[in-house]
């Protein structure tokens, strides 16, 4: 209630699906590579995620304040295949975590065109 009293817009980032590797994913990318390892178990699915989480998301659903923006960060990283999250740039082999938690600069410039659209949601209700 403060935030929302003491801001214009307040923009909620939703949970994301985040990988569970026990040294971090970069880190865990980076030995795979150097032993010549597999990288394609690196993922999970969409419906996983949203089953793990469907408590979490329920709960979102009912705040309806005028000023909160909820932000869908998982569909920005999960949008490279249909159904599937992917841990690293399939393309670069460089991984969107720095660790399990925390967008290193490649999870990070997935997400920005979905930040724009935030940006730009925010500018039309001024």
């Amino acid at each position: 209630k403060v935030f929302r009293n003491a801001s214009r817009f307040v923009v909620l980032d939703e949970f994301y699906p985040y990988p569970t590797t026990s040294a971090g994913m970069a880190t865990s990318m980076h030995k795979r590579l150097l032993r010549h390892q597999s990288t394609t178990d690196l993922k999970a699915t969409y419906e996983s995620f949203r089953i793990k989480h469907a408590n979490y998301f329920a709960r979102l659903d009912l705040i309806h304040i005028r000023n909160v923006i909820r932000h869908n960060t998982s569909a920005a990283l999960c949008a490279e295949e249909k159904g599937w999250c992917w841990w690293y740039n399939r393309d670069n082999l460089h991984s969107y975590f720095t660790d399990n938690l925390h967008l290193s600069a490649d999870g990070l410039e997935l997400l920005r065109d979905s930040y724009t659209n935030v940006l730009k949601d925010v500018i039309k209700q001024l």
